[in-house]
């Protein structure tokens, strides 16, 4: 299993993070599942091109016919990895393997998809 590719390979601390929610975008959805989305959007530092369609993830909220609404395994899982995974890494090859690591150990079979 690989996770979703880090959008840089270098350390980033932030103090503040600023998201912007598309009102029109969001209406219908609930509180809750909009507070997880955005979480993750601010914690997991993503390539905002990434597809992570094929994992069972918040960040697909607004694809159509998603129902996840509330953060998953497979995000609780991909957030204990990145930030559990060496600081100091060489590359980004090395960051995203110690994050596979971590989350293979975090997963069962079957919660990855």
């Amino acid at each position: 299993m690989m996770p979703v590719a880090c959008a840089e390979p270098r350390v980033k601390d932030f103090s503040r993070v600023i998201i912007i929610v598309d009102a029109q975008r969001a209406a219908g959805k609930q509180f809750s599942a909009l507070a997880d989305y955005v979480a993750m959007a601010a914690l997991a530092q993503l390539n905002p091109e990434s597809d992570t369609s094929r994992y069972a993830t918040i960040l697909n909220m607004f694809e159509p016919g998603a129902a996840t609404v509330a953060l998953t395994d497979w995000d609780v899982a991909y957030l204990q990895g990145l930030y559990d995974a060496p600081r100091a890494s060489r590359n980004s090859r090395q960051q995203e393997a110690a994050i596979a690591r971590s989350m293979s150990g975090g997963l069962t079979e079957g919660q990855d998809q």
